[in-house]
């Protein structure tokens, strides 16, 4: 493992096998998930390869309020520390026949698109990328996003306001895809106004790096486990995953905070009520699967493939 700064309270971090081995491919919006030794999985967006294509790179923010993943990635591991990491997933994937790609991000919320901005400029297909901070002090990835002519940079304290997100949705043409990743009120702000505006569902793209508040569960219901033959009640203000877990059965889990689609659970009966930032509004009608970390049930029981 190396490490090197990569603007304010984050780390640029390149992550090679113990056994000299490839990376595995990671298309374009990929995250990676690490086990790290104080908890659970965190995951990480993957830019593009830097000079040394045999590793991946992971940029970390080091966050003041979360819940002790980045402060041990920042604080505790070194250069030639080994960690557990596995294969990378990819919930934020790329259109790459679009018309036109529209790529908005806010902070860390940039690593991804930055990726998505190589792969693009590499097929040779049109894109505008927004990059939104709060000052230019707090500008990540400098030398990485500096290299598109694509490029338009706010910083709020310069502009005094925040980013224009209804104008930016606006400008962009009928049938142009649109992504955002960022902080919850941008990706609120990017949904609200593209819906306003009338844009296709299936045109939009998002990732949360920090999750929408969830509403918490008032009721109990039941959990039936198909597989594992198991009923469970889940009681008020508590998880299925928890209670899944303390029943003794394993299921997936990454970032415990319904934005990585780590824990998505088919759905055999039942009603969910979700409070993901995964699922499509498509995906929720359905009804089909679930995060089981953060989303409940309308119903009085679910029937989940576990």
């Amino acid at each position: 493992m190396a490490a090197e700064p990569a603007g304010k309270d984050t780390r640029l971090f390149r992550l090679a096998h113990a056994d000299g081995a490839p990376p595995p491919a990671a298309a374009a919006g990929a995250h990676i998930p690490l086990r790290l030794p104080n908890g659970p999985e965190r995951p990480y967006s993957l830019p593009p390869p830097g000079p040394a294509p045999a590793q991946n790179e992971i940029a970390a923010k080091k966050e003041a309020d979360g819940r002790g993943g980045s402060a041990f990635v920042h604080d505790r591991l070194a250069v030639g520390d080994t960690i557990a990491a596995l294969p990378p997933r990819n919930d934020f994937p790329l259109k790459e026949d679009a018309a036109l790609s529209i790529l908005i991000g806010g902070g860390i919320g940039i690593t991804p698109l930055i990726a998505m901005a190589e792969r693009l400029a590499e097929i040779d297909r049109p894109f505008r990328f927004h990059a939104a901070f709060r000052s230019a002090a707090d500008m990540l990835l400098r030398d990485r996003i500096g290299r598109y002519a694509q490029l338009a940079l706010h910083f709020d304290d310069e502009a005094g306001s925040l980013f224009p997100m209804a104008a930016a949705v606006s400008a962009a043409p009928p049938g142009a895809h649109l992504y955002c990743c960022g902080p919850a009120p941008m990706i609120e702000s990017f949904l609200a106004s593209a819906r306003a505006a009338g844009r296709d569902e299936a045109t939009l793209h998002f990732e949360y790096f920090t999750p929408p508040a969830a509403v918490p569960q008032d009721g109990s219901f039941i959990v039936e486990l198909a597989r594992s033959g198991l009923e469970l009640i889940v009681p008020p203000r508590k998880s299925i995953l928890e209670v899944v877990r303390e029943a003794g059965i394993d299921a997936p889990s990454s970032c415990e905070q319904g934005t990585c689609g780590a824990c998505e659970t088919k759905v055999l009966a039942g009603i969910p009520d979700h409070f993901d930032a995964v699922l499509t509004p498509q995906d929720r009608k359905a009804g089909k699967s679930m995060m089981i970390c953060c989303s409940g049930a309308l119903s009085d029981r679910l029937v989940l493939d576990l």
